[in-house]
């Protein structure tokens, strides 16, 4: 629940937000395979309000937008 609550603060407040997961039911930093699974499939329930993309590549599209 938090994850999603993360990311509906995101959302409200128009912003960038990211996740980095460094161990899916692993030992460091740790985020449940149920968690991670609960996230995902919100993820793809919100998709029309949520942009999903890999960090280099939102990083490029704020670095086009800032060059116009």
């Amino acid at each position: 629940m938090e994850l999603m609550a993360y990311v509906q603060s995101v959302i409200e407040k128009k912003t960038l937000g990211t996740f980095c997961f460094h161990g899916i039911g692993a030992e460091h930093l740790t985020v449940s395979k149920e968690a991670h699974e609960e996230l995902l499939q919100w993820l793809v329930e919100h998709k029309a309000e949520v942009w999903v993309t890999t960090f280099g590549e939102a990083t490029e599209y704020l670095r086009e937008r800032r060059g116009r």
